[in-house]
């Protein structure tokens, strides 16, 4: 069995090499495509209901809702088989919206922009012109989430009220999976077509202090722990290729 492995192994690899004087090419690409957040799990650092607490209650905290995904970057294709890019792309659409049990509603803005390197093996079979592929990549990531704006009613809490609370940026570690269909359009230049799951790791607001106005009441300042969660999502995008 292992000898079968090796051979197959081996056929594979020289099939690669074979074809690679051919193939080989750089090449430019430009990305559109659109990401739907998932599994946000936007927690307190504090802890619901401990002091500092900026999520004091239970509730729902995990839509980050969706936003459009622009792209570029630059690669080269090894082989007919194997080709890799390296790309930065932009998330700027992301909204987190949470509410809790007594009313509170929560509201921020959420942005990413993300340099990866990927490597892709379009596989040894077509429809015509269409041929799938298979892509993963690794890279990282710049999160950052935006204050936090905070509203209440009097029939929720004593006073009307909103809380202003402090944004906060990380770096993260970032990788994505996926598939899709390339489309060679002209001899150089192709259309790609993929999902891909992408995880951009956690997003934070810091601790500080925050800005409270009551309806009656006035305005003072209270301490805050911040929030952390995941910026993870599910992305369709249509992707061009020119080949030089």
């Amino acid at each position: 069995m292992r000898s079968i492995l090796a051979a197959g192994i081996g056929a594979l690899l020289v099939t690669i090499v074979g074809s690679g004087a051919a193939s080989a090419q750089v090449y430019l690409r430009g990305d559109l495509g659109a990401g739907w957040a998932t599994d946000a799990a936007i927690k307190d650092k504090a802890g619901e209901g401990n002091p500092g607490c900026l999520i004091c209650q239970p509730g729902s905290f995990d839509d980050l809702g969706n936003s459009a995904v622009f792209g570029a970057g630059a690669g080269y294709r090894f082989s007919d088989l194997v080709r890799a890019d390296a790309t930065i792309s932009y998330r700027g659409g992301f909204r987190w919206r949470g509410s809790d049990v007594i009313g509170t509603s929560y509201r921020a803005n959420v942005t990413s922009w993300a340099l990866m390197a990927n490597g892709y093996v379009d596989l040894p079979f077509a429809l015509g012109p269409i041929r799938p592929f298979v892509n993963a990549g690794i890279g990282v990531a710049w999160n950052k989430m935006g204050a936090i704006q905070q509203s209440w009613s009097a029939s929720s809490l004593s006073s009307a009220g909103s809380e202003t609370d402090p944004s906060g940026s990380t770096t993260n570690f970032a990788w994505n999976v996926g598939a899709g269909l390339a489309w060679a359009i002209l001899p150089n230049l192709s259309a790609d077509l993929a999902y891909r799951y992408v995880d951009l790791g956690d997003i934070e607001t810091k601790a500080g202090t925050s800005q409270v106005t009551l309806t009656p009441g006035g305005t003072f300042q209270a301490p805050t722990a911040g929030v952390r969660g995941n910026l993870r999502a599910n992305e369709v995008v249509l992707s061009l290729r020119y080949a030089f």
